[in-house]
């Protein structure tokens, strides 16, 4: 039994639906009137939900409401058919009867460092809907690696083809944390949410610094000044133009 229906986000629903859960049964109070009361609300979630799974040609989650009374009935008689063959326990498991089970875990140190998005563990089809696509500016990105070097999930990766170098984009892996965002001093990341991936992969190019002879990558769409990153920022080549020009 969760304190709040409204806790439920679209990842703990498709975790839910990864289970055998099809249906959520639900009795509420009065939530507009409730100190918990938010924005977020279960209809959002489930909304949510369903794009994702629909876009993948998936059988969706479905909602049904009940009154308290003839929820905790519901409730009893399931409880007590669990008790009464244990072995059919996973059959049984439907609506919020099964939600305890796959909402409010206890995650282990090792489980948490395993975690990966709902989204990852469905089938990818043309056209899937992901809760959160990250996206690169190419024509503003450094390639100074910070936002992979941050991504905690692998959302964004380089390419270990050192022939053909690429950051890969894997919306699937994406939980929308921004950290990417945030760091990039270039704003070049955003992070749309409910959407398809327009971008799977920034090929990138090998570039001779032509202040510092720097061996570097930048995206192939990128100007090519002739400068690494840090010499772009520095203008250090013109310092170096100076002097010799006083020389």
């Amino acid at each position: 039994m969760l304190p709040c229906l409204h806790a439920l986000g679209a990842e703990d629903l498709i975790r839910g639906w990864l289970e055998g859960v099809r249906e959520l049964r639900i009795a509420n109070g009065q939530c507009n009137e409730c100190e918990r009361n938010t924005r977020q609300r279960l209809d959002h979630a489930v909304m949510a939900a369903n794009a994702i799974l629909e876009s993948r040609g998936l059988e969706k989650i479905t909602v049904s409401a009940h009154a308290m009374k003839d929820w905790r009935t519901a409730l009893a008689a399931a409880r007590r058919r669990q008790e009464v063959r244990p072995e059919r326990r996973r059959f049984l498991r439907s609506g919020l009867n099964a939600l305890a089970d796959f909402v409010a875990p206890v995650k282990t140190e090792a489980v948490a460092a395993s975690w990966i998005p709902s989204a990852a563990l469905l089938p990818e089809t043309k056209g899937a809907v992901f809760a959160f696509v990250p996206g690169i500016d190419e024509l503003a990105c450094t390639a100074c690696d910070a936002c992979l070097r941050l991504c905690p999930t692998g959302a964004l990766a380089a390419s270990e083809d050192y022939e053909k170098p690429e950051y890969a984009i894997r919306p699937a892996l994406c939980t929308g944390c921004a950290l990417c965002r945030d760091v990039c001093q270039e704003n070049a990341i955003h992070v749309d949410e409910m959407c398809t991936a327009r971008q799977t992969s920034i090929p990138l190019s090998k570039r001779l610094c032509q202040a510092c002879g720097t061996s570097h990558l930048a995206p192939v769409e990128e100007s090519n000044d002739g400068l690494c990153r840090i010499c772009r920022k520095t203008q250090r080549h013109r310092l170096l133009y100076q002097v010799i020009d006083t020389q």
